[in-house]
């Protein structure tokens, strides 16, 4: 019996390495990974992961819970045992996007794509950086390349069908956003609230409108839906329905119009 005892506790630590170690790699919750992987961390690796890939997976859970600083550090580290492995470089491209260094994370995301040319999720983000800094162009390049890589992942066409609609290519933003919805995103509100916005910028007003209220019934406090719903509203000579849509939009959110803007859309005179 004395025997059997001290077996299991011998055996305790190394079941509790595997299952932080476990943890660290693949858990979903970050607040677990984080601290499955701190002590990992701390002993120098574990038997069952590197040193390497525990930082790199603490750098990507503090990156979810918008920990940046902290995530630069771990991804800085991971990247100086392993500078080969191109998902620290991804990690760290989105700790630097986080802090709005746009230019550094696109350099890292480079980084990674030039290890690893069939990373779908380094060109997303290089893309949703060069959307950030306004080049709509290449960003588009990035998610065609995203999409070249995995032609099943609707939130690629979706992200597509975005950059299409802000640089006026209306039928190719209706395209992937269509194909999106097809392939079930996450989120069919989002999707929906960028179809109708690639119809209001084409003029195409009561299709707009029928994708604002399918956007809306799905999630009712979408502001640019609100926003764009109600533009489409008054080039339709619906007046009140517009001023209703526009002033909800402004209620829930302040800076809209600044927002539309942007997106070069306008709520009209007197509204």
């Amino acid at each position: 019996m004395a025997l059997a005892i001290a077996l299991a506790a011998f055996a305790r630590p190394a079941v509790a390495e595997s299952d932080n170690a476990y943890v660290c790699e693949n858990g979903t919750d970050s607040n677990r990974v984080i601290a499955a992987c701190t002590p990992i961390i701390e002993s120098g690796g574990a038997h069952h992961l590197s040193l390497a890939l525990a930082l790199d997976d603490r750098c990507s859970a503090r990156n979810d819970i918008a920990a940046f600083d902290q995530a630069l550090q771990d991804c800085d580290s991971a990247i100086r045992l392993n500078p080969d492995f191109a998902r620290s470089y991804n990690n760290r491209g989105n700790a630097h996007a986080g802090r709005q260094e746009y230019d550094l994370a696109i350099r890292d995301y480079d980084a990674a794509v030039k290890l690893d040319p069939g990373f779908e999720y380094a060109y997303y983000n290089r893309a949703l950086a060069r959307q950030a800094l306004g080049d709509y162009a290449m960003a588009i390049r990035d998610y065609t390349a995203a999409i070249r890589a995995d032609p099943q992942d609707a939130e690629d066409y979706m992200a597509r069908c975005y950059s299409y609609a802000i640089v006026g290519e209306a039928a190719r933003a209706v395209a992937d956003c269509d194909r999106s919805l097809q392939l079930i995103p996450s989120d069919a509100s989002v999707v929906l609230d960028t179809r109708g916005y690639a119809y209001l910028r084409a003029g195409e007003f009561d299709r707009a409108i029928a994708d604002y209220d399918a956007a809306l019934r799905l999630n009712p406090s979408i502001t640019n839906s609100l926003f764009g719903r109600g533009v489409a509203y008054a080039r339709k000579g619906r007046q009140a329905e517009a001023a209703h849509d526009i002033d909800t939009a402004r209620t829930l959110d302040p800076n809209i119009d600044e927002e539309m803007a942007a997106l070069h859309i306008a709520a009209p005179a007197g509204i």
